[in-house]
């Protein structure tokens, strides 16, 4: 165990332990030998698993995340809880999909001050629930379990870091136990699994086996081999927020071709919340322009934020209002954003997702510079060694401003016809996608213009997209040579990567398949 870790539990300060859900089983049966609360839900399985918790000194925190407004009041739960000591909880939530993290731990973290402490385990024997969601694997009797805790992790770096962590102690776990213990991070915590960690396991895991019994999403992994998926099928669309006929026609079809195809997750690429933003996690517009519109797509969301999403009459200067939506992901099911920027591993495909609001505030200058420059230094210096340490053979990068547009708003570095007027132009978006991305991804996705185009690359092979039609359209008034372009119909993107191709079909309200074709990449 890091010793600042061991330091912290001992201390009994506020931290919250994080893991994934598959790792339950194992984690109760190893315990950290410390008092310790754990977020539970409020589902049938969570109502078993919260009677068993007392009788490991584990106490239980209750709530649900299936609701807007419950998932409130989980949040309040689980800060109040805080201010004890420690509370664990599954990264991937309680529903999953599996192993895709979501924010809610980082919107704790940062509300608490509390740091991210990342465990991982394994078991030398063990079952594992394939009916499961999450594929939990529980210790059978006399199997040896080992515990790794790592380096306590703030949360303000969002939960990227507290994953990465997690991965490199789960490698660490696959190899023999060093003999020298006192240079080793990992601990055999409690050794041979308790006869009342077994008795916990077997009755929760009879409880997962007889639960929903969901196949793992695509992409999945089980253990700490990662073994990519063959296939990765997923939709992107942009500019969704308002309620308009277009968007609900859409969002009908959306979900048509999800259920037929496969999709995986969605992409959303900003301005998610028209004219000003959303107000708090309990806006109810969050119902009207999100939950209720989508509720029939069975798919993780992963957004990224547009200029709207900051509010000042479009402007996006107030950074408040974008961090309401990435804590909104601590109180959907379905809407997963870990940060303002943030990276997603999915098979053959490494998806980078881009503030690229605070990459136009960037050219502001003094005196606010402080408030979005530094911002922006951060965010830079993470898509470089984030994209330069990708090894898969797909580089997607997604963000709400385009780099080129044949629609009003035009080409970054000219937006509206701005020329040089400082911020407005979009220079600061023009030079961060040029210099970051340009011939280092396959991909970028954008939305910003309300309509959707396939442009020919220009941007050292980068392919370029731009599909903002996702609850209105606005005319195409610009001459880049494009493979793709309409003005006329709402409509999204749905991909198809493989080992070999990255396939894309460009879909209407109307239900039809307007254009197909293959993305060739760097």
């Amino acid at each position: 165990m890091d010793e600042s870790a061991r330091a912290l539990l001992e201390r009994g300060d506020p931290c919250l332990v994080v893991h994934w859900h598959d790792a339950i089983p194992t984690l109760v049966g190893a315990r950290l030998g410390l008092p310790v609360r754990a977020l539970l839900s409020t589902s049938r399985d969570g109502r078993r698993v919260a009677a068993l918790l007392p009788w490991l000194a584990i106490r239980p925190v209750r709530g649900s995340g299936r609701t807007t407004r419950d998932g409130v009041k989980l949040f309040f739960a689980a800060r109040g809880a805080l201010a004890s000591g420690a509370l664990t909880l599954a990264l991937d939530g309680s529903r999953g999909p599996r192993r895709e993290a979501r924010g809610g731990a980082a919107v704790l973290g940062r509300a608490t001050g509390a740091p991210l402490l990342p465990v991982a385990c394994s078991s030398s024997w063990a079952w594992t629930l394939r009916r499961s969601w999450d594929r939990a694997r529980i210790p059978l009797p006399f199997a040896r379990v080992r515990l790794a805790v790592g380096e306590p992790r703030a949360a303000d770096a969002g939960v990227a870091g507290a994953v990465e962590a997690i991965e490199d102690l789960e490698s660490r776990l696959a190899k023999p136990l060093p003999r020298d213990r006192a240079a080793s991070a990992l601990v055999r915590a409690g050794g041979r699994v308790r006869a009342v960690g077994l008795l916990f396991v077997a009755l929760a895991g009879a409880a997962w086996v007889g639960g929903r019994g969901e196949a793992p999403k695509v992409g999945s992994t089980d253990g700490p081999v990662v073994a990519p998926a063959t296939t990765v099928r997923f939709a992107a669309v942009g500019d969704t927020g308002r309620v308009t006929a277009g968007q609900t026609a859409m969002a009908a079809v959306l979900a048509d071709v999800c259920a037929r195809q496969g999709c995986d997750f969605v992409l959303l690429l900003g301005d998610n919340a028209y004219e000003e933003g959303l107000k708090s996690i309990e806006d109810p517009r969050w119902a009207t322009l999100f939950e209720e519109p989508f509720a029939a797509v069975d798919a993780p969301f992963h957004p990224v934020l547009g200029n709207h999403d900051g509010g000042k009459r479009g402007m996006g200067l107030d950074l408040a209002r974008g961090d309401v939506q990435v804590a909104y992901s601590a109180a959907s099911v379905r809407w997963s954003m870990p940060g303002r920027w943030y990276s997603l591993r999915r098979g053959v495909v490494d998806l980078f997702a881009l503030d690229t609001p605070l990459a136009q505030l960037d050219g502001l200058g003094e005196p606010v510079v402080g408030r979005y420059g530094d911002r922006m230094d951060a965010q830079r210096a993470w898509v470089q060694e984030a994209v330069a340490s990708s090894t898969a053979r797909w580089r997607i990068a997604y963000g709400h401003h385009p780099l080129r547009s044949n629609g009003r708003h035009g080409d970054a570095g000219d937006y509206d016809g701005a020329g040089l007027v400082p911020f407005v132009n979009g220079a600061g978006v023009r030079d961060f996608l040029q210099d970051e991305l340009c011939g280092r991804v396959d991909l970028y996705l954008a939305g910003h213009d309300h309509n959707r185009q396939w442009l020919v690359p220009d941007c050292e092979g980068t392919e370029l997209m731009v599909l903002g039609a996702g609850a209105k359209t606005t005319e195409l008034t610009g001459s880049h040579p494009v493979r793709f372009a309409d003005d006329q119909l709402t409509g999204f993107a749905w991909f198809e990567a493989t080992a070999t191709v990255l396939r894309a079909e460009l879909w209407n309200e109307r239900g039809e398949r307007d254009f197909a074709g293959v993305v060739n990449g760097r």
